[in-house]
């Protein structure tokens, strides 16, 4: 074959497609990241902030022992999803404002996990089998 009076074989061709065609899916990869992985990324950043500072503190817990450090995480990973899935429902019920530039007036972890712990400290028996369903899944 010819092309601007080179001659060329098949296998270049084939190498050409070939090449073309991973960077093809190439560009999709990378189109993919840009656009499907961030939101999901940051959703794992609130949920850091949630753990160190935002809520749990829980590098205020200078524990040294593995497994005391994994029996803590798995607390607090309980609880942050109680937490979470708490939030969703009342955020339900009653939306939170929404500012000007699109974003929440309050955070929804923050807000929640106050209510929940005023559930847990006023013994409120009813909110708090309200909030205990969410953990049952019933």
């Amino acid at each position: 074959m010819y092309l601007f009076n080179y001659r060329f074989s098949i296998s270049f061709w084939v190498i050409f497609c070939v090449a073309f065609l991973l960077l093809f899916l190439l560009f999709l990869l990378i189109v993919f990241y840009v656009l499907l992985i961030p939101p999901y990324r940051w959703q794992i950043e609130t949920v850091f902030k949630a753990l160190k500072t935002s809520g749990f503190n829980i590098e205020d817990m200078h524990l040294t022992d593995i497994d005391r450090i994994n029996k803590l995480f798995a607390m607090v990973l309980v609880a942050f999803v109680w937490t979470y899935r708490v939030g969703i429902f009342l955020d339900y019920i009653r939306p939170s404002k929404i500012k000007k530039h699109g974003r929440r007036a309050q955070n929804l972890f923050k807000c929640r996990l106050t209510h929940l712990a005023n559930v847990l400290f006023f013994n409120d028996i009813d909110k708090f089998s309200q909030c205990c369903k969410f953990l049952t899944c019933t």
